[in-house]
């Protein structure tokens, strides 16, 4: 299945022209196929970013928890009762 494609124009500085170059020789990929890649990888890793973020920013915020949750639940059902 081939998806259809737009044309579009990218702005390279010369060390990028280069590496894309080198890299399109060394894997004999068109350079247009490792941009697509690159673009591709790119916007799947901010579409779990911020989940990503969260997960990471919470990280071992539980590893040195003392809270006594049996405590907690015994005041919580004295107050309903």
């Amino acid at each position: 299945m081939r998806m259809s494609m737009k044309r579009t124009q990218v702005y390279l500085t010369q060390n990028e022209h280069k590496a894309l170059t080198q890299l399109s020789r060394r894997t004999k990929k068109k350079r247009s196929e490792i941009i697509r890649e690159a673009i591709d990888a790119h916007l799947a890793r901010n579409e779990r970013q911020p989940l990503a973020k969260i997960l990471d920013e919470v990280a071992g915020t539980w590893q040195d928890n003392t809270v006594d949750f049996d405590k907690i639940r015994k005041s919580w059902n004295s107050q309903i009762a």
